[in-house]
């Protein structure tokens, strides 16, 4: 189609690049709330021009990672405890309803996914990679909600949970702990068994668990959920 932008079959665009580098150091802290982001310097840093790197920090606004000031230009966002509030407020319904729909579905081709992501996962913790561990972490859930089979559900959920992503490295507390291995065991159990009402059960602990200590350890503030 004349005018359509070409993507390179070898990778991803300069724009989808863009967004990758920056959510990466959004979210690990490399790029700390506040941080005003000039176009200039973003562009040079990431060896490209500034036409993408405008079109990657719209991209990462719709995520909720940037905020646009009017005249002062754009900054990763700040914290608050409200906006973890209502991320996670956000997240619950959505996501307890993938796992709903993932539980009457579940395949055995599922089951294996979503142990092989914890699997990896616990392993990664245990020898100290924590990118890694957050990236099985990630595809643990994944492997879950997709198994609902609606690509709507799963559009929705990633751009809440790459904010909620960036509370969570704050706490400095690990993604693989034996209280959160055996949740995530108990929530895979209950989708293998196609058992839809524990399976939401357990992943709305699950996360209200998450939401909480983050709250307590960064806001000392008091239970969200």
């Amino acid at each position: 189609m004349a005018g359509a932008r070409k993507r390179n079959s070898t990778g991803p665009t300069r724009v989808e690049a863009a967004i990758a580098a920056l959510r990466e150091e959004i979210i690990t802290g490399k790029l700390a709330p506040g941080t005003p982001l000039r176009l200039e310097a973003l562009a040079e840093r990431l060896g490209m021009s500034m036409m993408p790197v405008r079109e990657a920090l719209r991209g990462l606004e719709s995520l909720g990672l940037v905020e646009q000031l009017p005249r002062r230009g754009a900054r990763v966002g700040i914290y608050s405890v409200e906006d973890l509030y209502d991320t996670y407020e956000a997240r619950l319904p959505l996501e307890e309803l993938a796992v709903r729909r993932a539980a009457e579905r579940f395949t055995e081709e599922d089951t294996k996914r979503a142990q092989r992501a914890l699997e990896d996962q616990m392993a990664a913790v245990a020898d100290g990679r924590v990118a890694d561990a957050r990236e099985a972490h990630t595809e643990l859930h994944m492997a879950i909600y997709e198994a609902a089979g609606s690509d709507w559900l799963t559009r929705l959920i990633k751009p809440l949970w790459a904010n909620s992503e960036r509370y969570w490295i704050l706490t400095n507390s690990t993604r693989g702990s034996e209280e959160g291995q055996r949740e995530h065991e108990r929530i895979i159990d209950a989708c293998t068994r196609h058992n839809p009402n524990v399976a939401v059960r357990e992943l709305h602990s699950h996360l209200a668990r998450a939401a909480n200590l983050v709250a307590r350890r960064q806001f000392d503030a008091e239970d969200l959920f």
